[in-house]
């Protein structure tokens, strides 16, 4: 009977573990997700233009709000053909 009961509690032990490492493999998962969600978000949105910028300058750097009012006249300078 005791060999039994051991059996039984090793089980348990490894049904536990395999839960944890689930638990925290579907942790990492939603983490890059959501990360990756926020990322394109940011893009789609226009908000990392600016760090865009920073990345890829070479000459001089062009300050936040500069970019910001290049985006805007670029895109609203075009008639729109909407309507």
């Amino acid at each position: 009977m005791t060999d039994c009961t051991g059996k039984m509690q090793e089980r348990k032990t490894g049904a536990r573990q395999l839960v944890s490492r689930a638990a925290t493999y579907l942790s990492s998962v939603i983490r890059h997700l959501s990360s990756l969600l926020w990322h394109f978000a940011r893009e789609v949105s226009g908000e990392a233009a600016y760090e865009r910028h920073l990345r890829h300058a070479r000459g001089g750097r062009v300050d936040a709000r500069a970019i910001f009012l290049h985006t805007l006249e670029e895109k609203y300078s075009r008639p729109s053909r909407c309507c």
